[in-house]
């Protein structure tokens, strides 16, 4: 997964060791930053949203109560300015239904399907 994610277009910008203690419970020193933007030229969190919901479908994360995932989504991802997500809940609420790359993001999870 992480070599997906970063292949160019990266989706994000962080190590492999910081990518693997994010998903594994670990501290998580620097994060990942989500690099995709939206139409308006912003950080897309719909987009990232999407990718963690493709995730729990397809059962590669552990499902855990809401207001714990978005503490989570706050530690461990950045914007593309390396800054800590605020206003995880509220943007929830209002994410698009057709993000920024994700078809890419789709392609991404038929590649893993496919592989394993």
């Amino acid at each position: 997964l992480y070599e997906l994610l970063t292949e160019n277009p990266a989706l994000i910008e962080c190590s492999e060791e910081e990518f693997l203690n994010a998903f594994s419970n670990k501290e998580v020193k620097v994060g990942i930053s989500w690099l995709v933007k939206g139409k308006n030229g912003k950080f897309s969190k719909s987009s990232l949203f999407y990718l963690l919901d493709k995730l729990f479908e397809l059962e590669l994360l552990e499902d855990f109560p809401q207001y714990d995932l978005n503490s989570k989504i706050s530690y461990i991802f950045r914007d593309n300015n390396g800054e800590h997500i605020q206003n995880i809940r509220q943007s929830k609420l209002a994410r698009s239904s057709n993000p920024a790359m994700s078809e890419r993001i789709d392609k991404i999870f038929e590649d893993l399907v496919d592989n394993f």
